[in-house]
């Protein structure tokens, strides 16, 4: 069984999602579903989509990204997705073109900075 790991901080409207394990159709739902209610439920409109330990990323992987960016620009807001060089999910977000669709930075550190108010 695969599994797929959330975790989620940040404060009022910017929040930090990491997913950690393997992004595809069996583990897609609760990462969708966890999304879609930190944007609409808590207002999240500086949202960091760390995937810096997703080790797989599938087309329902993507096709979840696309439907959080939409999400994300429908309240005003901002999506940065972290995705390091070199790995599987950088080379599925490259050949879909959802690279062109989001900008995509290869260290945390470095969208925090962008994105933390203050």
């Amino acid at each position: 069984m695969t599994k797929l790991w959330i975790d989620d901080g940040g404060e009022g409207s910017f929040a930090v999602v990491s997913l950690t394990g393997e992004l595809w159709h069996e583990t897609v739902g609760a990462a969708e579903a966890h999304l879609m209610e930190r944007v609409a439920g808590g207002g999240a409109v500086r949202l960091v989509l760390d995937l810096e330990r997703l080790s797989f990323l599938d087309s329902a992987g993507v096709s979840m990204i696309a439907k959080t960016v939409r999400a994300v620009r429908g309240v005003g807001g901002t999506l940065l997705l972290v995705v390091p060089d070199g790995t599987q999910p950088r080379r599925v977000l490259a050949i879909t073109g959802m690279d062109h669709q989001v900008r995509v930075l290869d260290a945390l550190g470095k969208a925090v900075a962008e994105e933390r108010p203050g």
